[in-house]
């Protein structure tokens, strides 16, 4: 017959030895998708989400002076912007008005494409558009070229003052905002 304590005694070696291994194991597996979890956010954040911070009132009232917007610097690689797009361009945020090959009128404070009414939710009401004084010509936006306009319209470093941004120059498309206020309520 076998020994009862012997086999109690195999049976504690054994649950101790199995507890010592399932605890290294899940030691080793927590550190692992720790350190997996730490370099993807730093690629991430790197890479693929970039913080960046809004110096002036360009873009109030959507986006307030020194809010925090979260950018993908890859967003026009497998596309191109999109009319009322708020993109990155030479360290200015814009909102995308004109694609190519539209034409732009200005008529009465209101902004037309291709001679329809452009609905901009994002403006206070009664907000109105006016060109730069002396250009009340139709603007024909040339091929790989964007119009772009502030929101705060009292801001006239836009288009409106005969600059097209490129393609190539935009590099961010926005995609989150985050206001000051609310990151100093979370600290």
């Amino acid at each position: 017959m076998v020994d009862s304590i012997a086999i109690g005694k195999a049976q504690k070696q054994f649950q101790k030895r199995y507890k010592k291994r399932t605890t290294h194991y899940a030691l080793t597996s927590f550190f692992t998708n720790l350190l997996i979890f730490v370099v993807t956010g730093i690629v991430i954040l790197g890479f693929i989400l970039v913080p960046y911070q809004v110096y002036g009132d360009g873009m109030s009232p959507a986006i307030a002076k020194d809010s925090i917007v979260i950018a993908c610097p890859l967003s026009y690689e497998f596309r191109t912007p999109q009319r009322g797009d708020v993109i990155v361009s030479n360290n200015h945020l814009y909102r995308v008005i004109g694609l190519p090959g539209d034409k732009i009128q200005f008529n009465g404070g209101e902004i037309f494409i291709n001679k329809k009414l452009v609905h901009e939710d994002y403006l206070d009401k009664g907000t109105l558009t006016f060109p730069v004084i002396g250009k009340t010509d139709d603007v024909y936006v040339p091929d790989d070229s964007y119009y772009v306009l502030c929101d705060n319209r009292l801001c006239y470093d836009d288009s409106r003052s005969g600059m097209m941004i490129t393609k190539d120059s935009i590099k961010y498309k926005v995609l989150f905002i985050c206001s000051s206020r609310k990151i100093i309520e979370l600290l």
